[in-house]
Formats: C-alpha cells, structure tokens, sequence
C-alpha cells in the first residue's frame, strides 16, 4: 500500500535513521510530499520552482526482510519518480547517507554527481538541521 505521509509516522522515520545512526531530520524542513510504502519505506520529494527536483529523507524498516525493503524501496522510487514527472520535472536529483542508498539510487538509473559538501546556513529560529 502506498501512501502519505503523515505526522504520526515521524517516529518510525525517526528509529529506521537511528539505526543508521543519522540524527532526528527537523520536520519542519519535510516537503509536503511525503510518501509511505508498506510501512517500510519513506521518503520525500523536494518541488522547486525551476525543471528540477530532489529525494531525501529515504528510510526503510531495519526489521524487514531485505527482499521486502527492496521492494518498499523500489515502489517508493518509482512512486516519487513518478510524481516528478507528472508535475513536469525533466531533472530528479537525490541525496544519500549510506553506501546502500547510493547502491539504490544507482539501481535507478541515477548518475552521480563528483563529490561535494553541502552547506548550510540557519536563517533565524530554533530548528536544527542535524
């Protein structure tokens, strides 16, 4: 089943990036386009105002069966992949964390860009971005 996201699963998201040891994401920085897979897998689309787009906050269930995470995650993929193309995006870019979300993204057809840093700078308020 495939679905929104919603507030109430900011938990789960939560300990499936735990287990990664990546810090709690501000969801206040969420896209409103969340999309949930069998509950074990999440992830968001970004919508720009320009031809491109992007994937983050990706997670899936630890205590799945690989084969089970593969198949949230390739829905999940094609889901937001999807989304993006209906809304007119002709670029879709992504951000990993771990070596098998870059195997992932890999899986479908995406090119990696050279390495780089992301910077960040808060522009006022209490939110961290972790």
């Amino acid at each position: 089943m495939i679905r929104n996201y919603s507030h109430a699963d900011y938990s789960m998201l939560c300990a499936w990036l735990a287990h990664h040891g990546i810090a709690n994401p501000d969801p206040n920085f969420f896209s409103d386009t969340g999309i949930v897979v069998d509950e074990k897998a999440i992830g968001f689309l970004f919508t720009t105002n320009s031809k491109s787009c992007y994937i983050d906050h990706v997670a899936a269930s630890p205590h799945a069966k690989k084969e089970e995470r593969d198949v949230a995650l390739d829905g999940l993929f094609e889901t937001l992949e999807g989304m993006a193309r209906v809304r007119g995006f002709e670029v879709i870019t992504g951000l990993a964390r771990i070596r098998a979300m870059t195997e992932r993204f890999t899986n479908h057809n995406f090119l990696p860009f050279n390495t780089y840093t992301l910077f960040y700078k808060k522009l006022g308020g209490d939110s961290c971005l972790g």
